[in-house]
């Protein structure tokens, strides 16, 4: 809003020494003089008012800052807990179905046994299930049929 009353008054300069010009009453030098008086002039508003707008964004994200930091904490349900000193990190997938769009499935009974300690590489094309393999892993998707099992213990609620 300040820009444009500033625009606005400028125009006006503009045109009422454009007209003053006509009559002779002013010359071009003159007119041009005054509207740089009149820019310099309007400056410092328009500092103070784009200052004032980055001050009324922080505020703003400031109050949702605090009010997602003064949010309940979300309790999971169906959570076990395995204690660091019992974990090896052997893995099973016994009989794993997944898929994203029910009719269309992406992973079909898979059977795989990953030994505790070891370093396993998943490969294959783009499309092929290798992120939603970790992605079931780390329970970010649920698997359709089967389990996954982390040291004999399945890893999906009952």
């Amino acid at each position: 809003m300040t820009r444009f009353v500033n625009a606005l008054i400028y125009a006006l300069l503009a045109g009422l020494g454009a007209f003053r010009i006509m009559q002779a009453d002013f010359t071009v030098g003159a007119l041009t003089t005054f509207l740089n008086y009149a820019s310099q002039y309007t400056k410092p508003f328009n500092d103070i008012s784009s200052v004032l707008s980055e001050l009324q964004s922080a505020l703003a994200c400031a109050k949702r800052l605090f009010d997602l930091l003064e949010e309940a904490p979300i309790t999971e349900e169906n959570v076990f807990q395995l204690k660091s000193d019992n974990v090896e990190g052997a893995f099973d997938f016994q009989d794993v179905t997944f898929s994203y769009d029910k009719p269309k499935t992406l992973i079909d009974d898979l059977t795989l046994h990953i030994p505790a300690g070891s370093k396993v590489a998943i490969v294959g094309p783009t499309g092929a299930g290798k992120s939603t393999l970790i992605n079931l892993l780390m329970r970010f998707y649920e698997v359709d049929q089967g389990q996954i099992l982390l040291d004999g213990v399945p890893i999906q609620p009952n």
